[in-house]
């Protein structure tokens, strides 16, 4: 009998150790690089206009933070095809240190959409994507 209450007292011994290892290593926060929550941002233009403006030099700013914290190292600019306005924007991710690859988009390019043939959308690449 006294056998059976030492392994009960074990069990139990063990079951409260795993439970506090787990209760622990939930807890932990991941490193930078482990994972990038999904972040897009657009950029929009003034009309006949490639300057960048209060707004989107803020919202240039916050991308680029955004992917310096969770450790991309670059920004997928989409722009209508042949658009001097996306060579700007990743200019300036460029200066905040990030890469930029920009890649035409047929939609944008297409859309009758005044204001999306004005816009630059910003996506963070994912870490340990290859941008070329």
């Amino acid at each position: 009998m006294q056998r059976l209450s030492w392994i009960t007292l074990g069990a139990l011994a063990v079951g409260v150790a795993g439970y506090a290892y787990d209760a622990a290593s939930a807890q932990t926060p991941t490193s930078k690089s482990a994972s990038c929550p999904p972040y897009e941002s657009t950029v929009y233009f003034s009309p006949n206009s490639a300057e960048l403006n209060a707004y989107s030099d803020y919202m240039i700013v916050t991308i680029a933070e955004a992917a310096q914290a969770c450790g991309a190292k670059g920004i997928v600019v989409e722009a209508a095809a042949d658009d001097g306005r996306a060579r700007i924007v990743a200019t300036a991710l460029r200066a905040k240190g990030l890469k930029a690859v920009i890649i035409p988009s047929q939609e944008l390019a297409q859309s009758d959409e005044a204001m999306v043939n004005r816009s630059v959308i910003l996506r963070v690449a994912v870490p340990g994507t290859r941008l070329s």
